[in-house]
């Protein structure tokens, strides 16, 4: 019920951000709906540069009679509410309970980035919901207190927990990287009794997979697993302007005219090399071309970019003064009211900030307990999945909402950490002075 009251009041406070469409999602949706599929908003041609799930959910929605705004409203609460009981169970899997689970959950219950992007058509709510599903879902396969692996009950779960990861991937690219990660680290566990089992996980997977490989082949006479959109946010992140506009300056953020002169740039120099900005496959390759010239060209600068982007990733300040409210408010606003909204908007940052670095010290002291208990502390998997995420943001483009979808993660982390701390102290103190501390 308090997921459910904060999701609703952060979409009254948001409300206007749901008919925007950053990602195009809500255009694609509308395509899906009216039967024309995965294409382009703009194009009308097939596309790939955004992965099919959230736009087929969106759009299915719609057809059904909800519209833009309700469909996204509804599937995010959904969404939202889930995952905060799915963080519930994840805490039961994980063995927290008592005062620490609930602390967990409400975290997650009432977590900024979580709460923000409910009012907008992204996938990072639905995105921690299947993360979390999933979760739940694989340690219900490789816990070994739900039996051996000829139980049948245990061969249903083995399919469904392949069927999840094969959502995440779809819905972003990224569950394909964390599946490998916690497949290797079941097969390294016990290579004889899981590599089975990571198979037929895998084969289920492929099942939700493969036709989005043979559309994409059949329209692109390419192998796209994914999409087409990895080059371009690895140059988002790696090319000469970004590094000497940013990185170089020691600027916070990448103004809307460098960037908007950056990418007016590439597509002159696609057309230069006779690319078809139509042609994904091709733009996919070029971009990435273009990412790793910068690269070699600058080593220590993308060693600076790569410390930069995890930085982004936990930063603490998740909400700032948005830089075009003053050229986009309204002519009829007066100045006090524009001090009052700018006003706001520094509280929620310092409130925000306070939030997520007690989060970070938790986390930190989590992973010090992970650490001198040599990885028996029963979070390896939680871990895992947080490394899938950093190994990817730290190369290619990164902020803060990159890491929306591990939050439910880190709030679990964080509240293992705080009881590993308050728990020990209150053993110390509770000890008596003839007692070994």
């Amino acid at each position: 019920m308090l997921g459910l009251l904060t999701r609703v009041l952060a979409i009254a406070v948001f409300y206007d951000d749901c008919s925007t469409d950053p990602d195009g999602y809500l255009s694609m949706s509308r395509l899906v709906a009216d039967g024309e599929g995965i294409v382009g908003p703009f194009t009308g041609q097939p596309t790939a540069f955004r992965p099919p799930l959230y736009p087929v959910l969106l759009g299915s929605l719609m057809w059904a009679g909800l519209t833009p705004v309700a469909a996204l409203l509804s599937l995010n609460l959904i969404c939202g509410v889930a995952t905060v009981w799915l963080t519930w169970r994840l805490c039961d899997v994980f063995g927290l309970s008592g005062m620490w689970q609930i602390t967990a959950t409400t975290c997650v219950a009432v977590d900024p980035l979580l709460l923000r992007y409910t009012a907008l058509p992204m996938t990072e709510v639905a995105s921690a919901c299947l993360l979390s599903l999933g979760l739940v879902a694989w340690h219900s396969v490789f816990d070994p207190r739900h039996g051996v692996p000829e139980n049948p009950k245990r061969r249903t779960r083995l399919i469904l927990s392949g069927f999840v990861m094969g959502l995440l991937a779809m819905l972003r690219p990224i569950g394909f990287v964390v599946a490998v990660f916690l497949a290797a680290r079941e097969v390294w566990r016990s290579p004889r009794q899981h590599l089975a089992q990571v198979c037929i996980i895998a084969a289920a997977a492929g099942v939700i997979v493969l036709p989005w490989i043979v559309r994409n082949y059949l329209h692109f006479d390419a192998i796209i697993p994914a999409t087409t959109h990895g080059g371009y946010t690895l140059a988002l992140g790696n090319n000469p302007s970004f590094y000497r506009d940013v990185i170089r300056t020691d600027a916070v953020a990448w103004s809307g005219e460098q960037l908007a002169e950056w990418q007016r740039g590439v597509q002159q120099s696609a057309a230069e090399a006779n690319i078809d900005p139509s042609d994904e496959p091709a733009m996919d390759a070029f971009m990435y071309q273009h990412a790793q010239s910068a690269i070699h060209a600058a080593p220590a600068t993308f060693a600076r970019a790569c410390l930069f982007r995890l930085q982004r990733f936990w930063s603490v300040r998740a909400v700032t003064t948005p830089a075009s409210d003053a050229d986009n408010a309204d002519v009829d606003e007066r100045p006090e009211q524009l001090s009052r909204r700018a006003t706001m908007f520094q509280a929620a940052a310092v409130m925000t900030s306070v939030w997520y670095s007690l989060l970070w010290a938790g986390v930190a002291l989590s992973l010090l307990h992970q650490v001198r208990s040599r990885g028996t502390a029963g979070l390896a998997t939680l871990w895992l999945t947080v490394l899938s995420f950093l190994c990817i943001h730290t190369f290619y483009w990164t902020d803060a909402r990159m890491r929306t979808p591990v939050m439910p993660l880190l709030c679990i982390l964080a509240a293992a950490g705080w009881r590993t701390v308050l728990t020990r102290s209150a053993e110390l103190t509770s000890a008596g002075p003839d007692e070994p501390q």
